[in-house]
């Protein structure tokens, strides 16, 4: 015998007394405790792939869950490196070649205010820790906030041609920001809106809130290891405001399963590119009408965790290459603004 089966002449025999006498493997071997042996593997990967646990066919609608009164922390990671090729003449003095280069990290902790019949929840949220440190534009940026310690989280006093610049005082903004309360919108595909605070820093903070990274809203349907769909999103470059966006779009695709921090996710990675052409006129969001075209390429990563309906972390990875130019009100010579962005960002939710 091989393994508990009879030699191959015998095996019919013994399949022919099963069938009759419902009797297993012939004289010798009980039908009835051989099943009980048999069985109860099987009958756990039928149990299985009704769950969804196996099988490459199984599809999953990814959502975020949320339940009022539920507490969320978020840690936040961002960076950004703007890199001019070379100062227009017009604005020596007033910029370097790198005219943005920050880091910032940050905790805010959250509680889940109340839920929609669409599922979108409106979440209160304190800034329990920020800190950003770097240039931004023609000064220095050395901020921390401790909500331990909040008289050290006071903006120093600073001198510099271009301190009030399009942006304004980047210290004085994440000053004022942590001093108060946001009150976040955030829907089912992960869509973050600023409903209150933020103050003149609300665009940029949006931008580190993207609780997908830059691959866009979760999807609408249904989706299984190795579907694909697409999205996109828009950001900003840093350093100048919201004028100037730029639409990145992202191929995504769920690439497995991983579990992160005891919780079964799926791990989603993006193929993110950017490239176009686009402006705008002058207005009060803008005050120089420009033109604009970019080019680039990224990559993201997001773990979500289906039975917390909750993204466990993201990292993503952006470089983009980008030429404005800009017309004076004055009616002057055109201003052509060549150079190139980079932008590591990611978060951790607990």
């Amino acid at each position: 015998m091989i393994g508990g089966w009879p030699p191959n002449k015998e095996r019919g025999r013994c399949c022919q007394k099963l069938r009759q006498r419902g009797r297993y493997l012939g004289a010798g071997y009980d039908g009835g405790a051989m099943a009980r042996k048999v069985l109860p593997p099987v009958a756990w990967v039928l149990a299985l792939s009704s769950l969804g646990v196996t099988g490459r066919d199984d599809k999953v609608l990814l959502r975020y869950r949320f339940e009022r009164g539920r507490k969320i922390r978020l840690s936040i990671g961002f960076a950004a490196v703007v890199k001019l090729d070379q100062v227009p003449e017009s604005l020596k003095g007033l910029w370097g070649e790198t005219l943005v280069d920050i880091k910032v990290d940050g905790v805010i902790d959250s509680e889940v205010r109340e839920v929609g019949d669409d599922g979108k929840a409106v979440v209160d949220g304190k800034w329990r820790t920020l800190k950003a440190k770097g240039s931004w534009l023609s000064g220095d940026v050395d901020f921390a906030y401790d909500s331990e310690k909040p008289d050290e989280g006071k903006a120093r006093k600073r001198e510099g041609p271009g301190d009030d610049l399009l942006m304004g005082d980047v210290e004085s903004g994440l000053r004022a920001l942590v001093r108060e309360p946001v009150v976040l919108s955030v829907d089912v595909l992960g869509g973050v809106k600023i409903k209150e605070g933020g103050g003149e820093m609300g665009g940029f903070i949006e931008q580190v809130l993207l609780l997908n990274g830059l691959m866009g809203p979760l999807p609408k349907d249904p989706v299984g290891r190795g579907d694909g769909w697409k999205g996109d999103e828009k950001i900003h470059l840093p350093g100048v405001g919201e004028a100037l966006s730029i639409v990145v779009r992202s191929e995504n695709r769920y690439e497995s399963d991983e579990v992160v921090d005891g919780h079964d996710c799926a791990l989603i990675r993006s193929k993110l590119t950017v490239g176009g052409e686009g402006g705008a006129k002058m207005d009060m969001n803008n005050p120089f009408p420009f033109q604009m075209k970019t080019t680039g390429e990224g990559e993201g990563k997001l773990w979500f965790c289906r039975g917390r309906g909750m993204a466990a972390k993201c990292k993503t990875s952006l470089g983009v290459r980008f030429s404005v130019a800009l017309t004076p009100d004055d009616g002057g010579d055109e201003i052509e603004i060549k150079g190139t962005l980079k932008i590591d960002q990611g978060h951790d939710m607990k």
